[in-house]
């Protein structure tokens, strides 16, 4: 498998490795169920699904979304009241963790997607330090 990533140049790119046909393995002959068990302890990241049933899409499509989900820079950001359609993207783009609307202009400290990070440069006070 990564012989062939490599060749198509996405060997450095996320990658899930999916189990199908867990359906077959469940029970349904003998020493199915230790397949998948042993499986599972080859390659603990993988998700086993059986397309035919469904069972494990969910969890494939939670594991998806975890891959595609950019990482956020935290930022602590500044932003002029009067400025209303940033601070409108900033809370459609952002995950606001918390904000003052007290002075000259609004405060926040958010997680941002790094592809928006251009965006609100102008309005970026620094990198905000996480709170234990």
């Amino acid at each position: 498998m990564n012989v062939v990533l490599a060749e198509i140049g996405a060997a450095e790119k996320p990658t899930i490795m999916v189990l199908n046909k867990m359906d077959r393995l469940n029970g349904n002959g003998p020493g199915t169920s230790g397949i998948l068990n042993r499986l599972q302890e080859q390659h603990p990241h993988a998700v086993a699904i059986s397309a035919a049933t469904g069972e494990g899409v969910p969890t494939l499509l939670a594991e998806i979304g975890t891959q595609l989900r950019p990482k956020r820079e935290f930022l602590e950001l500044r932003v002029p009241h009067e400025q209303a359609a940033v601070i409108a993207r900033l809370h459609a783009v952002g995950e606001i963790v918390s904000s003052s609307y007290r002075g000259p202009a609004a405060r926040f400290k958010a997680r941002i997607p790094p592809h928006h990070h251009d965006e609100f440069a102008p309005y970026i006070v620094r990198g905000a330090q996480m709170a234990s």
